[in-house]
Protein backbone atom coordinates (compact mmCIF):
# COMPACT_ATOMS: atom_id res chain seq x y z
CA UNK A 1 0.00 0.00 0.00
CA UNK A 2 1.22 3.29 -1.03
CA UNK A 3 1.98 5.88 2.05
CA UNK A 4 0.51 9.86 1.63
CA UNK A 5 3.18 11.84 1.13
CA UNK A 6 2.76 15.28 2.66
CA UNK A 7 3.19 18.24 0.19
CA UNK A 8 6.64 19.57 1.10
CA UNK A 9 7.34 15.59 -0.06
CA UNK A 10 5.82 15.52 -3.02
CA UNK A 11 8.25 15.33 -6.08
CA UNK A 12 6.72 16.53 -9.78
CA UNK A 13 7.80 13.77 -12.51
CA UNK A 14 10.30 15.64 -15.04
CA UNK A 15 9.92 15.75 -18.95
CA UNK A 16 12.09 12.35 -19.67
CA UNK A 17 9.71 10.01 -17.62
CA UNK A 18 6.26 11.43 -18.82
CA UNK A 19 7.75 11.36 -22.46
CA UNK A 20 8.85 7.34 -22.00
CA UNK A 21 5.02 7.07 -20.02
CA UNK A 22 3.88 8.83 -23.35
CA UNK A 23 5.79 6.67 -25.51
CA UNK A 24 4.60 3.60 -23.71
CA UNK A 25 0.74 4.47 -23.75
CA UNK A 26 1.22 5.60 -27.46
CA UNK A 27 2.46 1.77 -28.13
CA UNK A 28 -0.05 0.57 -26.23
CA UNK A 29 -2.92 2.58 -28.00
CA UNK A 30 -1.27 1.78 -31.10
CA UNK A 31 -1.63 -1.55 -31.24
CA UNK A 32 -5.12 -2.02 -29.67
CA UNK A 33 -6.53 0.88 -31.80
CA UNK A 34 -4.89 -1.09 -34.80
CA UNK A 35 -6.31 -4.40 -33.71
CA UNK A 36 -9.45 -2.79 -33.10
CA UNK A 37 -10.39 -1.14 -35.90
CA UNK A 38 -8.38 -3.24 -38.36
CA UNK A 39 -6.04 -0.56 -39.26
CA UNK A 40 -3.22 -2.60 -40.25
CA UNK A 41 -4.85 -4.05 -43.53
CA UNK A 42 -6.00 0.04 -43.96
CA UNK A 43 -2.35 1.52 -43.43
CA UNK A 44 -0.93 -1.33 -45.96
CA UNK A 45 -3.42 -0.46 -48.30
CA UNK A 46 -2.76 3.59 -48.04
CA UNK A 47 1.15 2.51 -48.35
CA UNK A 48 0.22 0.82 -51.44
CA UNK A 49 -1.85 3.67 -52.86
CA UNK A 50 0.70 6.57 -51.69
CA UNK A 51 3.18 4.10 -53.53
CA UNK A 52 1.53 4.42 -57.07
CA UNK A 53 0.87 7.71 -56.87
CA UNK A 54 3.02 10.43 -58.86
CA UNK A 55 1.04 13.49 -59.56
CA UNK A 56 -0.33 16.20 -56.50
CA UNK A 57 -3.60 15.55 -57.88
CA UNK A 58 -4.08 12.44 -57.36
CA UNK A 59 -2.83 12.95 -54.14
CA UNK A 60 -5.25 15.10 -53.20
CA UNK A 61 -7.95 13.36 -54.66
CA UNK A 62 -6.55 10.23 -51.91
CA UNK A 63 -6.36 13.35 -49.28
CA UNK A 64 -9.80 13.93 -50.07
CA UNK A 65 -11.13 10.02 -49.86
CA UNK A 66 -9.62 9.69 -47.10
CA UNK A 67 -10.66 12.62 -44.55
CA UNK A 68 -14.04 11.78 -46.21
CA UNK A 69 -14.16 8.42 -43.58
CA UNK A 70 -15.45 10.61 -40.45
CA UNK A 71 -15.39 6.56 -38.70
CA UNK A 72 -12.11 6.27 -39.48
CA UNK A 73 -10.64 9.70 -38.20
CA UNK A 74 -12.86 10.02 -35.01
CA UNK A 75 -12.82 5.95 -33.47
CA UNK A 76 -8.85 6.62 -32.27
CA UNK A 77 -9.13 9.99 -30.61
CA UNK A 78 -12.57 8.62 -28.84
CA UNK A 79 -10.28 5.10 -27.73
CA UNK A 80 -7.58 7.48 -26.78
CA UNK A 81 -10.19 9.08 -24.79
CA UNK A 82 -11.34 5.93 -23.05
CA UNK A 83 -7.91 4.14 -22.09
CA UNK A 84 -6.68 7.64 -20.36
CA UNK A 85 -9.79 8.79 -18.45
CA UNK A 86 -10.57 4.88 -17.43
CA UNK A 87 -6.93 4.78 -16.23
CA UNK A 88 -6.67 7.41 -14.53
CA UNK A 89 -10.05 7.39 -12.91
CA UNK A 90 -10.07 4.06 -11.86
CA UNK A 91 -5.99 2.66 -11.45
CA UNK A 92 -5.02 5.31 -9.07
CA UNK A 93 -4.50 7.94 -11.63
CA UNK A 94 -2.14 6.26 -13.84
CA UNK A 95 -2.19 4.73 -17.18
CA UNK A 96 0.20 1.61 -17.75
CA UNK A 97 2.98 3.73 -19.40
CA UNK A 98 2.93 5.84 -16.13
CA UNK A 99 3.11 2.84 -13.68
CA UNK A 100 6.31 1.58 -15.40
CA UNK A 101 7.79 5.00 -14.61
CA UNK A 102 6.10 4.86 -11.03
CA UNK A 103 4.24 8.03 -11.84
CA UNK A 104 0.54 9.35 -11.63
CA UNK A 105 -1.95 12.18 -11.51
CA UNK A 106 -3.46 14.03 -8.40
CA UNK A 107 -5.23 17.27 -8.38
CA UNK A 108 -3.14 20.36 -8.07
CA UNK A 109 -4.12 21.22 -5.02
CA UNK A 110 -2.88 17.81 -3.21
CA UNK A 111 -6.39 17.57 -1.23
CA UNK A 112 -6.84 13.92 -2.66
CA UNK A 113 -5.40 11.34 -4.98
CA UNK A 114 -8.48 11.15 -6.30
CA UNK A 115 -9.30 12.52 -10.42
CA UNK A 116 -12.78 12.82 -11.06
CA UNK A 117 -14.42 11.71 -14.83
CA UNK A 118 -14.89 15.81 -15.63
CA UNK A 119 -11.25 16.19 -14.94
CA UNK A 120 -10.02 13.42 -16.82
CA UNK A 121 -11.61 14.27 -19.88
CA UNK A 122 -10.33 17.61 -19.60
CA UNK A 123 -7.00 17.13 -19.46
CA UNK A 124 -7.10 14.18 -21.99
CA UNK A 125 -9.01 16.81 -24.61
CA UNK A 126 -6.85 19.97 -23.98
CA UNK A 127 -3.69 17.77 -24.45
CA UNK A 128 -4.55 18.23 -28.17
CA UNK A 129 -3.83 21.65 -27.44
CA UNK A 130 -0.75 21.33 -26.00
CA UNK A 131 0.06 19.49 -29.78
CA UNK A 132 -0.99 21.95 -32.14
CA UNK A 133 1.36 24.17 -31.50
CA UNK A 134 4.89 22.40 -32.49
CA UNK A 135 4.12 20.45 -28.93
CA UNK A 136 4.92 23.87 -27.27
CA UNK A 137 2.42 22.91 -24.59
CA UNK A 138 4.19 19.86 -23.40
CA UNK A 139 7.78 21.70 -23.49
CA UNK A 140 5.87 24.73 -20.85
CA UNK A 141 6.59 22.07 -18.27
CA UNK A 142 10.45 22.51 -17.91
CA UNK A 143 10.41 25.64 -16.82
CA UNK A 144 7.18 25.43 -14.67
CA UNK A 145 8.06 24.39 -10.79
CA UNK A 146 4.85 22.16 -10.51
CA UNK A 147 5.89 20.88 -13.95
CA UNK A 148 2.83 21.44 -15.55
CA UNK A 149 2.01 21.10 -19.19
CA UNK A 150 -0.70 23.61 -20.57
CA UNK A 151 -3.62 20.94 -20.24
CA UNK A 152 -2.57 20.31 -16.90
CA UNK A 153 -3.00 23.79 -16.08
CA UNK A 154 -6.56 23.95 -17.67
CA UNK A 155 -7.36 20.83 -15.97
CA UNK A 156 -5.78 21.75 -12.43
CA UNK A 157 -3.71 18.60 -12.55
CA UNK A 158 0.24 17.61 -11.73
CA UNK A 159 2.00 14.61 -12.24
CA UNK A 160 3.96 13.32 -9.47
CA UNK A 161 6.17 10.14 -8.87
CA UNK A 162 5.24 7.84 -6.53
CA UNK A 163 6.99 5.35 -4.21
CA UNK A 164 7.38 2.36 -6.46
CA UNK A 165 10.44 1.74 -7.89
CA UNK A 166 10.59 2.44 -11.70
CA UNK A 167 10.62 -0.51 -14.69
CA UNK A 168 12.82 1.60 -16.90
CA UNK A 169 13.95 -1.31 -18.97
CA UNK A 170 10.32 -2.43 -19.99
CA UNK A 171 9.63 1.13 -20.34
CA UNK A 172 12.98 1.80 -22.79
CA UNK A 173 12.11 -1.24 -25.03
CA UNK A 174 8.34 -1.06 -25.25
CA UNK A 175 8.89 2.92 -25.60
CA UNK A 176 12.17 2.79 -28.18
CA UNK A 177 10.19 0.17 -30.47
CA UNK A 178 7.36 2.80 -30.75
CA UNK A 179 9.50 5.77 -31.43
CA UNK A 180 11.46 3.81 -33.80
CA UNK A 181 7.84 3.28 -36.00
CA UNK A 182 7.02 6.88 -35.51
CA UNK A 183 10.80 7.88 -36.84
CA UNK A 184 10.09 5.31 -39.82
CA UNK A 185 6.57 6.16 -41.06
CA UNK A 186 7.70 10.05 -40.44
CA UNK A 187 10.69 9.05 -42.80
CA UNK A 188 8.39 7.45 -45.44
CA UNK A 189 5.81 10.61 -45.59
CA UNK A 190 9.14 13.03 -45.69
CA UNK A 191 10.71 10.36 -48.90
CA UNK A 192 7.05 10.46 -50.02
CA UNK A 193 6.76 14.12 -50.21
CA UNK A 194 10.61 14.52 -52.01
CA UNK A 195 9.45 11.98 -54.54
CA UNK A 196 6.04 13.44 -55.48
CA UNK A 197 7.88 17.03 -55.47
CA UNK A 198 10.57 15.82 -57.96
CA UNK A 199 8.04 14.05 -59.99
CA UNK A 200 6.13 17.46 -59.97
CA UNK A 201 8.82 19.43 -61.13
CA UNK A 202 10.30 16.25 -63.97
CA UNK A 203 6.40 17.00 -65.52
CA UNK A 204 7.19 20.84 -65.34
CA UNK A 205 9.82 20.05 -66.85
CA UNK A 206 8.87 17.41 -69.32
CA UNK A 207 5.57 19.72 -70.04
CA UNK A 208 7.73 22.77 -70.67
CA UNK A 209 10.15 20.90 -73.13
CA UNK A 210 6.80 19.33 -75.11
CA UNK A 211 5.89 22.64 -75.75
CA UNK A 212 9.44 24.14 -76.63
CA UNK A 213 10.19 21.34 -78.99
CA UNK A 214 6.86 21.79 -80.30
CA UNK A 215 6.86 25.48 -80.64
CA UNK A 216 9.18 25.93 -83.34
CA UNK A 217 10.39 22.29 -84.58
CA UNK A 218 12.08 23.76 -87.40
CA UNK A 219 14.82 25.09 -85.28
CA UNK A 220 16.96 22.05 -85.02
CA UNK A 221 16.64 20.54 -88.59
CA UNK A 222 19.18 21.27 -91.30
CA UNK A 223 18.00 23.79 -94.11
CA UNK A 224 16.78 21.48 -96.60
CA UNK A 225 14.78 19.00 -94.01
CA UNK A 226 13.68 22.37 -92.13
CA UNK A 227 12.39 23.91 -95.82
CA UNK A 228 10.23 20.49 -96.94
CA UNK A 229 9.15 20.37 -93.30
CA UNK A 230 7.37 24.40 -93.52
CA UNK A 231 6.03 22.64 -96.62
CA UNK A 232 4.45 19.94 -95.01
CA UNK A 233 3.18 22.71 -92.72
CA UNK A 234 1.37 24.66 -95.38
CA UNK A 235 0.01 21.91 -96.97
CA UNK A 236 -1.60 21.39 -93.79
CA UNK A 237 -3.19 24.71 -93.70
CA UNK A 238 -4.29 23.98 -97.40
CA UNK A 239 -5.81 21.34 -96.58
CA UNK A 240 -7.55 22.49 -93.62
CA UNK A 241 -8.99 25.25 -96.20
CA UNK A 242 -11.10 23.05 -97.75
CA UNK A 243 -12.35 20.61 -95.35
CA UNK A 244 -15.67 20.27 -97.65
CA UNK A 245 -13.51 19.11 -100.88
CA UNK A 246 -12.34 15.82 -100.13
CA UNK A 247 -10.59 15.84 -103.58
CA UNK A 248 -8.44 18.77 -103.54
CA UNK A 249 -7.66 17.70 -99.61
CA UNK A 250 -6.37 14.11 -100.92
CA UNK A 251 -4.31 15.59 -103.86
CA UNK A 252 -2.72 17.88 -101.61
CA UNK A 253 -2.16 15.42 -98.70
CA UNK A 254 -0.67 12.94 -101.56
CA UNK A 255 2.28 15.91 -101.66
CA UNK A 256 2.03 16.25 -98.47
CA UNK A 257 2.92 12.70 -97.67
CA UNK A 258 5.77 12.37 -99.96
CA UNK A 259 7.72 15.41 -99.16
CA UNK A 260 7.53 14.53 -95.45
CA UNK A 261 8.75 10.59 -96.58
CA UNK A 262 11.44 13.13 -98.71
CA UNK A 263 12.15 14.85 -95.51
CA UNK A 264 12.65 11.72 -93.51
CA UNK A 265 15.29 10.06 -95.86
CA UNK A 266 17.49 12.88 -95.26
CA UNK A 267 16.79 13.09 -91.15
CA UNK A 268 15.36 9.52 -90.21
CA UNK A 269 15.56 10.01 -86.29
CA UNK A 270 13.57 13.02 -86.13
CA UNK A 271 10.55 11.94 -84.03
CA UNK A 272 8.95 15.65 -85.07
CA UNK A 273 8.93 14.89 -88.99
CA UNK A 274 7.10 11.04 -87.95
CA UNK A 275 4.46 13.10 -85.77
CA UNK A 276 3.90 15.11 -88.97
CA UNK A 277 3.64 12.04 -91.13
CA UNK A 278 1.47 10.45 -88.40
CA UNK A 279 -0.89 13.38 -88.84
CA UNK A 280 -0.79 13.45 -92.46
CA UNK A 281 -2.22 9.60 -92.39
CA UNK A 282 -5.45 10.72 -90.78
CA UNK A 283 -6.40 12.91 -93.37
CA UNK A 284 -7.61 11.10 -96.77
CA UNK A 285 -4.85 10.32 -99.19
CA UNK A 286 -3.59 7.36 -101.48
CA UNK A 287 -0.29 6.81 -99.69
CA UNK A 288 -0.89 4.66 -96.60
CA UNK A 289 -3.47 3.77 -93.78
CA UNK A 290 -4.48 4.47 -90.25
CA UNK A 291 -1.73 1.28 -89.71
CA UNK A 292 0.60 3.23 -91.31
CA UNK A 293 0.26 6.71 -89.58
CA UNK A 294 0.42 4.51 -86.49
CA UNK A 295 3.91 2.49 -87.52
CA UNK A 296 4.72 6.43 -87.95
CA UNK A 297 3.39 7.63 -84.18
CA UNK A 298 5.40 4.83 -82.66
CA UNK A 299 8.78 5.74 -84.68
CA UNK A 300 8.42 9.33 -83.11
CA UNK A 301 7.52 8.15 -79.51
CA UNK A 302 10.32 5.70 -79.71
CA UNK A 303 12.87 8.96 -80.19
CA UNK A 304 11.28 11.27 -78.10
CA UNK A 305 9.49 8.62 -75.35
CA UNK A 306 8.69 11.02 -72.62
CA UNK A 307 6.86 13.27 -74.93
CA UNK A 308 3.52 13.91 -73.74
CA UNK A 309 1.97 14.80 -76.97
CA UNK A 310 3.51 12.20 -78.80
CA UNK A 311 2.24 9.48 -76.56
CA UNK A 312 -1.21 11.15 -76.51
CA UNK A 313 -1.04 10.94 -80.48
CA UNK A 314 -0.26 7.07 -80.19
CA UNK A 315 -3.03 6.34 -77.79
CA UNK A 316 -5.41 8.77 -80.21
CA UNK A 317 -4.66 6.16 -83.18
CA UNK A 318 -5.59 3.47 -81.20
CA UNK A 319 -8.45 5.12 -80.45
CA UNK A 320 -9.10 5.22 -83.92
CA UNK A 321 -8.17 1.37 -84.78
CA UNK A 322 -10.66 0.30 -82.01
CA UNK A 323 -8.01 -0.97 -79.80
CA UNK A 324 -8.89 0.37 -76.43
CA UNK A 325 -7.25 -1.19 -73.66
CA UNK A 326 -4.18 -0.26 -75.50
CA UNK A 327 -4.76 4.03 -76.28
CA UNK A 328 -5.79 3.47 -72.48
CA UNK A 329 -2.41 2.74 -71.66
CA UNK A 330 -0.71 4.73 -74.00
CA UNK A 331 -2.74 7.39 -72.69
CA UNK A 332 -1.94 7.29 -69.08
CA UNK A 333 1.26 7.70 -69.54
CA UNK A 334 0.84 10.81 -71.32
CA UNK A 335 -1.01 11.66 -68.27
CA UNK A 336 1.99 10.84 -66.19
CA UNK A 337 3.88 13.47 -67.84
CA UNK A 338 1.21 16.23 -67.92
CA UNK A 339 -1.89 15.52 -66.20
CA UNK A 340 -3.43 18.56 -66.65
CA UNK A 341 -3.95 18.69 -70.67
CA UNK A 342 -7.31 18.51 -71.26
CA UNK A 343 -7.33 16.95 -74.79
CA UNK A 344 -5.55 13.77 -73.32
CA UNK A 345 -8.16 13.32 -70.52
CA UNK A 346 -11.17 13.85 -73.44
CA UNK A 347 -9.66 10.95 -75.70
CA UNK A 348 -9.27 8.49 -72.59
CA UNK A 349 -12.62 9.08 -71.40
CA UNK A 350 -13.72 8.08 -74.68
CA UNK A 351 -11.81 4.98 -74.56
CA UNK A 352 -13.19 4.05 -71.57
CA UNK A 353 -16.66 4.93 -72.60
CA UNK A 354 -16.14 2.65 -75.02
CA UNK A 355 -15.07 -0.19 -72.78
CA UNK A 356 -18.35 0.24 -70.09
CA UNK A 357 -16.21 1.40 -67.74
CA UNK A 358 -18.30 4.07 -66.72
CA UNK A 359 -16.69 5.71 -63.47
CA UNK A 360 -13.49 6.43 -65.15
CA UNK A 361 -14.89 7.77 -68.34
CA UNK A 362 -16.98 10.36 -66.09
CA UNK A 363 -13.62 11.04 -64.00
CA UNK A 364 -11.87 12.07 -67.22
CA UNK A 365 -14.76 13.51 -69.03
CA UNK A 366 -14.73 16.16 -65.47
CA UNK A 367 -11.32 16.70 -66.15
CA UNK A 368 -11.56 17.64 -69.33
CA UNK A 369 -14.49 19.74 -68.88
CA UNK A 370 -12.34 21.80 -66.35
CA UNK A 371 -9.38 22.13 -68.68
CA UNK A 372 -11.34 23.58 -71.56
CA UNK A 373 -13.98 25.96 -69.29
CA UNK A 374 -10.96 27.24 -67.65
CA UNK A 375 -9.52 28.45 -71.22
CA UNK A 376 -12.69 29.17 -73.05
CA UNK A 377 -12.76 33.65 -72.28
CA UNK A 378 -12.84 33.50 -76.27
CA UNK A 379 -15.61 30.69 -77.28
CA UNK A 380 -12.24 28.61 -78.91
CA UNK A 381 -13.38 25.98 -77.19
CA UNK A 382 -16.63 26.00 -77.32
CA UNK A 383 -17.16 22.81 -80.04
CA UNK A 384 -14.81 20.13 -77.74
CA UNK A 385 -16.50 21.36 -74.69
CA UNK A 386 -19.91 20.38 -76.10
CA UNK A 387 -17.86 17.16 -77.10
CA UNK A 388 -17.06 16.43 -73.73
CA UNK A 389 -21.07 17.29 -72.24
CA UNK A 390 -22.50 14.47 -74.60
CA UNK A 391 -19.97 12.24 -73.73
CA UNK A 392 -20.31 12.75 -70.14
CA UNK A 393 -24.39 12.73 -70.95
CA UNK A 394 -23.69 10.08 -72.40
CA UNK A 395 -21.91 7.77 -69.79
CA UNK A 396 -25.03 9.15 -67.30
CA UNK A 397 -27.77 7.49 -68.95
Amino acid sequence: MEIKKSISDIKYAGFGRRLLAFLVDGAILNVFTSVFTNSWKTQANMLEQLSKINSMAEFEKLQTITSNNNYSNLLPILISLIYFTVFVVHYDGATIGMRLLAIKLLPDDKSNNKISYLTAIVRNLSSYLSAMVFGLGYFAMIRNKQKQTWHDKIAKTVVVQTDRKPKRAIALIIGGFFLLFIITMSSIGILFSINLYKNEKTKIENKEANQESFSDFSNDMSEEVATKYQLSQDYFTQMKATQDEPTKIRKINNQNISILWEALELDPDNSILWFQLSSAYTWVNDKGNLEDGLDAIKKANEFDPDNAILLYQLGEYYIRLEQYDQAILELKKSLRLDDEYGYTHLSIANAYQQLGVNNNAIEHYQQALKYFENKNQDGDFDMVILTAQKGLAAVNK
